[in-house]
């Protein structure tokens, strides 16, 4: 599913008090002989639809025919993908179909999928897993867990890890091996976790600004802290 920060510019537009939908469904262009569109359809409905099928990226719903000038005004909303229309167009006749006399029942497209959308796109988030090196199921849950607060309750609270360090074995006799610990390269390791948090905020301008700081701090260990700084409208 289309994850929370791919949507972040569309809440910011089409957030339901911020947009006029009524006018949107003054001038819907609806192929059904319905009488008066306003009437049965209402700017809360449209919404709904519109955040669903923005999250909507599956191609396994059952096609119904979109003219082109309707095309054209679901992209006024930016419903442009294929699978995105076809869910909008699906849901909006399933609604007015039942206010039509003789039309035929069109059933409703799922609205589940809503429940199981990712924070950030799944690639974003193992390549930041990796850069912090957060490989356990209990790093990796710290880490979403974080980005969670940070990118969708506008937290600014930090968070710190701990990554251990590779050792190298000496050569010599066994009896006189010892293990130390390879130097940390803390400068390119912050360098790469930047960018993947980087990648994230890129989404949208008025996502939290992250930044990674790594320090070594001996006995084989390194400490990962992770900042935001959440972003006013006003900022660059």
């Amino acid at each position: 599913m289309s994850s929370f920060v791919e949507n972040s510019a569309w809440f910011a537009k089409f957030e339901f008090a911020l947009f006029d939908y009524a006018e949107w469904i003054a001038q819907l262009p609806m192929p059904m002989p319905v009488y008066d569109i306003t009437r049965i359809l209402n700017s809360s409905t449209v919404y709904s639809m519109a955040m669903h099928a923005r999250h909507w990226c599956e191609d396994t719903l059952n096609h119904v025919n979109i003219p082109d000038d309707m095309a054209n005004h679901m992209r006024f909303l930016w419903i442009n993908e294929p699978q995105q229309q076809q869910y909008f167009a699906r849901a909006l006749y399933s609604h007015c179909a039942r206010y039509v006399t003789g039309m035929p029942r069109i059933r409703k497209p799922p609205t589940d999928h809503m429940g199981q959308t990712d924070v950030v796109p799944c690639a974003q988030f193992e390549s930041l897993a990796a850069a912090v090196s957060a490989h356990s199921d209990g790093s990796r849950h710290t880490l979403l867990c974080w980005l969670t607060n940070v990118l969708v309750y506008g937290s600014s609270r930090p968070t710190v890890t701990t990554m251990k360090i590779k050792q190298t074995q000496h050569t010599g006799r066994r009896r006189h091996r010892r293990a130390s610990h390879e130097p940390l390269d803390t400068d390119a390791v912050q360098s790469v976790a930047n960018k993947a948090l980087d990648a994230i905020s890129d989404h949208d301008r008025l996502l939290p600004r992250m930044r990674c700081v790594v320090t070594q701090t001996g006995h084989g260990k390194a400490s990962i802290a992770l900042y935001a700084h959440q972003r006013a409208p006003s900022d660059e």
